[in-house]
């Protein structure tokens, strides 16, 4: 459940900035799979 939770919690964070940094889809992408990474090691 937290890591459903996170996971929306991410993915509202990178709708927020994509429309502020749209060249930053990489930087994104990276933080998302860093922050994937960390749950799966939870």
């Amino acid at each position: 459940m937290a890591a459903l939770l996170a996971g929306l919690h991410t993915e509202g964070l990178v709708r927020i900035l994509r429309p502020v940094r749209p060249s930053h889809d990489t930087a994104d992408r990276s933080l998302l799979e860093a922050v994937m990474h960390g749950l799966q090691r939870l």
